[in-house]
């Protein structure tokens, strides 16, 4: 049973369509990182860099809801579904909708942008004389934008195109790179207003290359379907809601971090970006993957099928999250100072940025369950029990995060989204009453013997290397993150290669 985990035809981030999408992802999320680098040269852990980071909240925070949640819970599931042409139509009329809404957001954050920064950062002081009409009318118009291109990301994923709806943050992220590179270091005036422009274009390219990748049937056809889909809006309702309650979490904690010395908005930034990383390559490709995979198997083969995928996406995905998790909690301060170490980051800094990051990493394996079951609970049509078991988890991170503010204690706020990521994990495996089923239909538990043999042999030589990283006291961080992906990639290696001797 075990041994097809990792056999090529099903594991998801080794199956064709998954190593296109994985690569994608892994340009978005490296380019993602010199970001964070470029930004953490320029800005420092300051109060400049908090702004700098809530000016990009917006766009991402919007763009995340709607990708990862509403739009890809309701469409990708319904093109799947219906004909070439009715999804044309669905297609159509979810742009026209979307442009629609989010203009009137984009005009009311010109209109009244202290209400917005108010809500993202409340306990910020920010002097709009730092914002001028150019910045706010720039991320204003990249709201739309952002959105739109949601929408085309979800029907591109539905018709098997993921490399170009997988290279938006590529794409967005280069922009802001190289508009962030061309100004000077001590002009923080210009450097706002690059980063402003920067967003603009890049969600702009983003958008109009996804569009390039759109059948000229489905984009031009002036014909509009999927208005009174009931079904379908009480799913993107459900979607956005739950996927907004779920972004919640990151961001209360920015709010509340807010509240605190200057510079802790940018340093939960930076770390959230490095758990961020594997998240988004291989466990963030997973979930798409399966979200297509199960929604086709459910539509033809009904629940049993979308479970045989969901169980298999399961266990690849804790077998790989483990041993990522060990590794950036044992490797952390060499991790975090490979990446920011320079410019104005100092060494103090770097300890509280793998402080942060280490407390994070604890909650990769959980939040890589969380992405395969919202998969498969979207792909068999029970969006509303996402929502209600998100929103139920969801209550518990204010009372967690006002603890942490009492002691004025980063690292208490942060192990509140830690535990809200166990509790939504555990609470929505439970409610979607999984079982791990095998070709013939037979269940049998996630923990049996093959599978605890497996994650066995890929954990021993990352713990080899561990021991070996704890005994040396190795003081080049470069030969310790070496140590680190020699070990990892040995681990899963070996994993292969004893489930094939099997």
């Amino acid at each position: 049973m075990i041994k097809r985990i990792f056999a090529p035809k099903n594991l998801a981030f080794l199956a064709n369509t998954s190593i296109i999408l994985s690569v994608a992802l892994l340009l978005g999320r490296a380019s993602g990182m010199v970001r964070e680098f470029v930004f953490a040269s320029k800005f420092g852990l300051t109060h400049e860099a908090d702004l700098a980071v809530i000016l990009l909240a917006l766009p991402d925070l919007l763009t995340n809801i709607l990708v990862s949640g509403g739009l890809s819970a309701a469409l990708v599931p319904r093109f799947r579904q219906v004909s070439s042409e009715e999804g044309g139509k669905l297609f159509r009329t979810a742009l026209l909708a979307t442009l629609v809404c989010f203009s009137g957001i984009g005009i009311g954050f010109y209109a009244f942008p202290n209400l917005f920064f108010g809500i993202i950062a409340p306990g910020i002081s920010i002097s709009f004389g730092q914002l001028s009409d150019l910045m706010l009318f720039s991320v204003a118009l990249a709201i739309p934008l952002s959105c739109l291109a949601g929408v085309c990301t979800a029907y591109l994923n539905s018709i098997d195109r993921y490399f170009v709806a997988g290279l938006g943050t590529l794409l967005v992220n280069l922009t802001i790179i190289v508009a962030l590179l061309l100004v000077p270091n001590n002009d923080n005036q210009t450097l706002f207003r690059a980063l402003a422009v920067g967003i603009l274009i890049g969600t702009s390219v983003r958008l109009l290359s996804q569009l390039g990748r759109i059948p000229n049937a489905t984009l031009w056809s002036t014909k509009l379907g999927g208005i009174k889909d009931k079904v379908l809006l009480r799913a993107f309702l459900a979607g956005v809601m739950a996927s907004s309650i779920n972004l919640l979490a990151p961001f209360t904690l920015r709010a509340f971090a807010s509240y605190m010395e200057s510079g802790s908005v940018a340093s939960l930034n930076f770390a959230q970006k490095l758990v961020e990383l594997p998240v988004g390559i291989i466990f963030s490709a997973i979930g798409i993957i399966s979200l297509t995979h199960m929604s086709t198997a459910f539509a033809s083969g009904g629940i049993l099928s979308a479970r045989e995928i969901a169980g298999r996406r399961l266990r690849t995905s804790i077998i790989v999250s483990v041993a990522i998790t060990l590794g950036c909690f044992f490797f952390s301060d060499a991790i975090v100072s490979v990446v920011f170490e320079r410019g104005k980051i100092t060494a103090e800094e770097v300890l509280i940025i793998s402080g942060i990051f280490k407390i994070m990493s604890l909650s990769i394996p959980f939040v890589a369950v969380t992405l395969v079951v919202i998969a498969y609970l979207n792909a068999t049509l029970q969006t509303m029990l996402v929502l209600r078991v998100t929103f139920v988890c969801f209550l518990t991170v204010p009372i967690l995060m006002l603890i942490g503010l009492s002691y004025q204690s980063l690292y208490l706020m942060v192990w509140s989204i830690v535990l809200f990521q166990i509790l939504l994990a555990i609470s929505l495996f439970v409610a979607a009453k999984l079982e791990f089923f095998t070709n013939t239909g037979a269940s049998q538990p996630v923990v049996d013997v093959a599978f605890t043999k497996t994650l066995m042999i890929s954990l021993i030589p990352l713990l080899l290397g561990i021991v070996v990283d704890q005994g040396s006291q190795f003081e080049s961080v470069l030969i310790r993150t070496s140590i680190l992906a020699i070990c990892f990639l040995a681990g899963l290696y070996f994993a292969r290669r004893y489930l094939e001797v099997k």
